[in-house]
């Protein structure tokens, strides 16, 4: 580094910060001394940039906030949601462990705009900011994201198009499928809605798909995908395929013991997204909370090489699911 800086014509200090990104110093002087700096064959030293990383972070953490700005139509209107609630404890247990703490923002305040928002938060000395997943897909949300390193959770959030971690739900429906299985049940279906599928980007159902290849035709349950899904609309599916086991939602073995049916006799219902407490029912784990961790780890790593923006290639993280069997 100090070779680089004697022919850059700079100090040792601008050097590093040119070649971690930090802002203090002008794109074009930072584009300089990087082309200068490879021409030269500089290579970081690993375990140097480790320490160093945890030296600038000590120096911030525990006094710098992580933002947590939701988008619902009230201000405690996530906390409505458990996923919601085990990703913000999951992230805030991160943030401590790693010296942060994590602040609650609301951009629907009365009056509240994408730039005020955005002038609130820098002059607050907030930095990284985590995006929950919103009530619905497609909701915009305008900030100066040059500002920020951002990520967000699950699929909702299309644009911008940042950093997320998400659960892994093409093997949540492996996993399902091979419990299931083990089980000794045979047609297995899936049930949700759209708005579900949606959220899942997909996944889940091609997941299901995909285990679905194994078995011959005749053992094959068409997945209901319903635009609205009630109790009139799963009732049909199921009669008309009569599956022994459906990886559905909690309404199911309701709607099917009202019917007189067996459950889980007749029929095995294995919910989606089982919560921490249901200890009676059985499903899929997505540990939500280790979800919240490792959103929180995207925005740290972020902060610590100095980006901000939106990414010119996102990058997801997964986190592994895994089969939760009842406790009766």
């Amino acid at each position: 580094m100090a070779s680089v800086a004697n022919a850059a014509g700079v100090s040792l200090m601008t050097v590093s910060r040119a070649l971690r990104d930090d802002p203090a110093v002008s794109a074009a002087e930072r584009q300089r001394i990087k082309k200068l700096a490879e021409k030269l064959g500089y290579r970081p030293d690993p375990v140097v940039s480790q320490l160093m990383a945890r030296l600038r972070a000590s120096r911030t953490a525990g006094t710098t906030p992580i933002g947590w700005l939701t988008i619902h139509a009230t201000k405690n209107g996530w906390r409505k949601f458990p996923t919601n609630m085990d990703i913000f404890r999951g992230a805030s247990e991160r943030a401590a462990h790693l010296g942060y703490r994590l602040e609650e923002f609301w951009l629907g305040e009365p009056g509240m705009t994408g730039h005020r928002m955005s002038d609130i938060l820098w002059h607050r000395n907030i930095r990284g900011i985590i995006i929950p997943p919103p009530p619905a897909a497609g909701m915009p949300i305008d900030l100066a994201w040059e500002r920020f390193a951002c990520a967000t959770c699950g699929y909702l959030l299309r644009q911008p198009n940042l950093h997320r971690a998400c659960s892994h739900q093409f093997h949540a429906a492996r996993i399902a499928w091979q419990n299931l299985t083990c089980m000794g049940r045979r047609r297995i279906g899936l049930a949700f809605s759209e708005e579900w599928d949606e959220q899942l980007d997909g996944l889940l159902l091609a997941g299901f798909l995909r285990e679905q290849r194994s078995v011959r035709g005749s053992l094959r349950v068409p997945p209901l995908v319903a635009v609205t899904l009630t109790k009139e609309v799963f009732l049909k599916w199921y009669n008309q395929h009569r599956p022994d086991a459906v990886l559905g939602f909690p309404d199911a073995c309701d709607w099917l013991r009202e019917e007189g049916i067996r459950v889980p006799g007749e029929c095995e219902i294995a919910l989606i997204n089982i919560e921490d407490g249901d200890k009676n029912s059985i499903g899929v784990n997505h540990h939500m909370r280790e979800l919240g961790a490792a959103v929180m780890d995207l925005v740290i790593e972020q902060l610590n090489a100095n980006q901000t923006g939106v990414p010119a290639v996102p990058k997801v993280t997964l986190v592994e699911c895994a089969w939760r069997p009842s406790s009766k």
